[in-house]
């Protein structure tokens, strides 16, 4: 994918309307019936990631080499205070932000942040 194509479909992503759904969180998928955990905190998510996907759409219409892109990346991950999130609420979120990067850009840096930092990361109790 090119990062054109990359634009448009952050574009595509951030215009539906279904974000932070229980699908999300895995209650359909597994069919454990888990629901959002904090479903007025719903519109914050959305708010958070439509923010995160505008500037990675910004940077990506820069046409970046692969470390000022992975630079970026961490800077903007690094800015997120995992503090205010429960832990499904905050890795969900990266997960959603390093889609459109691994799979549509070859880019693993979100994702190895998730796991590079998984178990120092403080969440809401």
């Amino acid at each position: 994918m090119t990062n054109i194509q990359a634009i448009n479909k952050i574009e595509e992503i951030i215009n539906r309307g279904n974000h932070f759904t229980d699908y999300d969180f895995g209650g359909i998928n597994d069919f454990t019936g888990e629901k959002c955990p904090r479903p007025e905190k719903i519109e914050w998510l959305v708010e958070t990631f439509k923010g995160l996907m505008n500037k990675l759409k910004i940077e990506l219409m820069k046409d970046p080499k692969d470390p000022e892109l992975n630079s970026f990346v961490l800077d903007e991950l690094k800015q997120l205070d995992s503090r205010l999130f429960l832990k499904s609420e905050f890795e969900l979120l990266i997960l959603k932000y390093g889609e459109i990067l691994m799979f549509g850009l070859g880019n693993k840096t979100a994702y190895d942040y998730l796991g590079k930092n998984k178990n120092s990361l403080i969440y809401i109790t």
